[in-house]
């Protein structure tokens, strides 16, 4: 895979496994952060990608041009959201829900960063589903459950959670319709979305509108958070 050529001025960055450097860049945004990971979760965190790096090239489960940027981009974009969620008043009993997890974003290193015992993964796809379940037996300490439904399923079913996150899976306009009947009453439902993405056109009539929070480690994508009062 042919890199990217380096911003001008920019010190060239070591030559390593794609996997590595994306744990090494989610260390430096965390640091800046101040959401550290700890040993244990980079641990688990390198489980992860070395199933992914497995299982990536047979299923287009990252872009040509995702690998060597994907700490700063996927890894750190999702762990944004540690810092959302670890004061929850569930605390680790937290409610998890990650709607069209695809290749595990955001709801894998969300859920390891909590440190929850459990999550669920939701994903329609078959060939998706069964990298989400190879995942959740290479981490033999940690249990995600792989639901291969799509959210109407669930919602039709009468399931809510504490928190719901979603990211690349439904247009901005469509999250809080799609996502929002599975958020519980003082639940959270967070998206990332384009910063540029008018608010006006995310409120809903039973989440309100949402909070837009940017970070400069980020700047392409913002976290809408709506809160179910």
């Amino acid at each position: 895979m042919a890199g990217r050529k380096p911003e001008p001025g920019a010190p060239p960055r070591p030559s390593r496994p794609w996997q590595e450097q994306a744990l090494a860049d989610l260390l430096q945004a965390s640091t800046e952060t101040g959401l550290p990971v700890s040993l244990a979760v980079q641990e688990r965190l390198q489980i992860y990608l070395r199933v992914l790096a497995t299982w990536a090239p047979q299923m287009d489960l990252i872009g040509p041009d995702e690998a060597e940027r994907f700490g700063t981009r996927h890894l750190a974009d999702a762990w944004r959201a540690v810092g959302i969620l670890r004061d929850h008043p569930a605390g680790r009993s937290l409610r998890l829900i990650d709607v069209g997890s695809g290749g595990g974003l955001p709801g894998v290193p969300l859920a390891l960063g909590l440190e929850l015992p459990t999550a669920v993964l939701l994903e329609p796809r078959r060939r998706r589903a069964n990298f989400l379940r190879a995942v959740d037996r290479a981490l033999e300490d940690h249990s995600f459950e792989v639901v291969e439904a799509r959210s109407e399923n669930l919602v039709a079913q009468g399931a809510v959670f504490d928190a719901v996150v979603t990211r690349a899976t439904f247009p901005p306009s469509r999250v809080a319709p799609e996502c929002g009947p599975l958020v519980a009453s003082g639940g959270l439902l967070l998206a990332w979305i384009a910063r540029d993405v008018p608010v006006e056109g995310l409120i809903d009539p039973h989440l309100g509108a949402p909070r837009i929070l940017s970070s400069q480690a980020s700047p392409v994508s913002g976290l809408a958070v709506w809160r179910r009062g």
